[in-house]
């Protein structure tokens, strides 16, 4: 999201929730952390890609983790009907509660024993349902260790990508 002379933010960076779509919000937060980084830079009259790389720090540490579970949530429901959400949602595995908190809390731990059971009765859906979070939890641990120096990302982005591409 950086580059010599540049920062991008908002839309321009994509920066948008990959369920629905929203970016408001993350605009605003996105500009805010550019004009912080920018000040930095014109204090030290750096506007080189290395000397703007926090603007990037600052956003995956912010935003990684949202960006991780929307990605594998967004390829799920891409993949597999509106019944199997359906499904999901009727019979109480997944409640509304669950996708707030996991979209907005790293601690959250769903009740999994309750839900698994009530999952039994539709085993494959469950496999695919438990691959989504667990590719979303290896997203989620590379998001965290987003690289502090321009020269370890594009070793970084090729590991995001693999895992983006994987099958549910």
């Amino acid at each position: 999201m950086v580059g010599e002379n540049l920062i991008v933010c908002g839309d321009a960076a994509a920066l948008a929730n990959p369920i629905n779509g929203e970016g408001h919000g993350l605009a605003l937060l996105s500009g805010y952390y550019a004009a912080r980084t920018i000040i930095s830079a014109f204090a030290r009259r750096d506007f080189s890609e290395e000397s703007l790389w926090q603007y990037n720090i600052d956003i995956w540490q912010k935003f990684g983790y949202l960006g991780s579970m929307g990605i594998a949530i967004h390829k799920f429901m891409k993949k597999y009907p509106i019944l199997d959400f359906e499904y999901l949602f009727a019979s109480g595995i997944i409640t509304q509660e669950d996708v707030n908190s996991v979209l907005g809390d790293l601690g959250y731990k769903p009740p999994i024993f309750s839900k698994f059971i009530k999952a039994l009765k539709k085993p494959k859906l469950m496999l695919r349902l438990i691959r989504m979070i667990l590719i979303a939890k290896k997203i989620e641990k590379l998001s965290l260790s987003y690289p502090t120096e321009v020269t370890e990302f594009n070793k970084w982005k090729r590991k995001i990508v693999k895992l983006e591409l994987k099958e549910l």
